[in-house]
């Protein structure tokens, strides 16, 4: 009993209480390193929030929604009220990591399961918070994550919104798809789909990660994710998040100083992405491929559930099986670790010879 309460402790402790830790560590170091004033990567956000842009507002509704309130402070306070949005939603984003880092299924592998102490598939064990400790610092100290942390950045290819809110709604989607394993509710996945849907009206990639989203909760849910109640929930979430497409097309057309009409100004938001995404599949599908080594293929080894022999039952068989295992997921380690660091690459023209950096 005694063991028992003691690894329900301190997995209580690594799952509930140790990503607000998390999260208030990274918004402290955030903080004290933030940004006081103008970036090159905050002018045109900190201009569109002043009023000092001629061009309307087309793209990104949930972030015009959720920063509409800084409109109303000094123009002067808009630069370092931007840039704390930013360290709010990074150290938010650490949290929403320790939390999937420690609710990731742990027993993918006979020897895992053989070593786990509950059902839940969650590490039992007193180093429980190594892995989300882990994961919150290779990404929180991560050169480009900290610098868009501490700076309210948006690149063009964003539609002008900002990064670090843009990760945010993704990492809550993947959070609720890991919520949904953990304790098996429906409405973490209905949640998941809303807050899939307003990271779709905010940037074109979650457009293209769309199929994945789906495949993974077919996934998970299995049968059960064809059923017509829970298809219907489903849908109606994603549509009520896809309505912010109308919000500022809608906003552009009663403004006193309107530029467009609500048709057109919907058709420009939504051609615009579709425009980047079909740029992308036609001039970026083999360095798509190569980035989905480091990211979408470990994600993919991580959901099976490996047998406990590799279909051979020789002793000698299953022993250099188990090793390749081990060595192919150090190897994923390495190669996660060399990308989270940033490395140096340049990718070679089409149709020339590839030089060294």
């Amino acid at each position: 009993m005694t063991i028992q309460a003691d690894a329900g402790s301190e997995r209580k402790f690594a799952t509930v209480f140790l990503p607000w830790v998390v999260a208030a560590g990274a918004l402290a170091v955030y903080l004290v390193t933030i940004n006081q004033w103008l970036s090159f990567g905050s002018l045109a956000p900190v201009a569109q929030m002043s009023g000092w842009t001629w061009q309307p507002e087309y793209h990104g509704p949930a972030y015009w929604l959720i920063t509409y309130p800084l409109h109303w402070l000094p123009a002067r306070s808009i630069p370092l009220a931007l840039n704390i949005f930013s360290a709010v939603c990074a150290a938010l984003c650490l949290g929403l990591l320790a939390r999937s880092a420690a609710v990731l299924p742990q027993d993918r592998t006979q020897a895992q399961r053989d070593k786990g102490q509950g059902d839940s598939g969650c590490l039992d064990i007193p180093t429980a918070w190594m892995p989300p400790i882990l994961a919150a610092l290779v990404c929180g100290l991560q050169l480009t994550f900290w610098e868009y942390a501490t700076s309210a950045s948006s690149q063009f290819y964003t539609g002008g919104s900002n990064e670090m809110f843009d990760l945010l709604l993704f990492a809550y989607a993947v959070r609720c798809l890991l919520e949904y394993r953990f304790d098996g509710r429906d409405s973490w996945l209905i949640r998941g789909a809303f807050v899939y849907g307003v990271a779709m009206t905010n940037n074109w990639a979650m457009i293209g990660f769309l199929p994945l989203f789906i495949a993974a909760m077919v996934w998970m849910k299995g049968l059960a994710f064809f059923n017509a109640r829970f298809l219907t929930r489903l849908a109606l979430g994603g549509l009520a998040a896809l309505s912010l497409y109308l919000l500022l097309p809608l906003a552009q057309s009663i403004s006193d100083h309107s530029m467009a009409q609500f048709w057109p100004a919907l058709k420009a938001n939504v051609a615009s992405q579709r425009a980047v995404l079909q740029m992308l599949y036609k001039f970026s599908r083999q360095t798509v491929v190569l980035l989905s080594l480091t990211s979408l293929v470990p994600v993919l080894i991580m959901s099976i559930r490996w047998s406990s022999y590799f279909g051979d039952n020789s002793r000698l068989g299953i022993i250099m099986a188990t090793l390749m295992f081990h060595v192919v997921h150090a190897l994923f380690l390495v190669a996660c670790i060399w990308v989270a660091l940033d490395p140096p690459v340049r990718w070679p023209a089409s149709g020339s010879r590839s030089t060294p950096p």
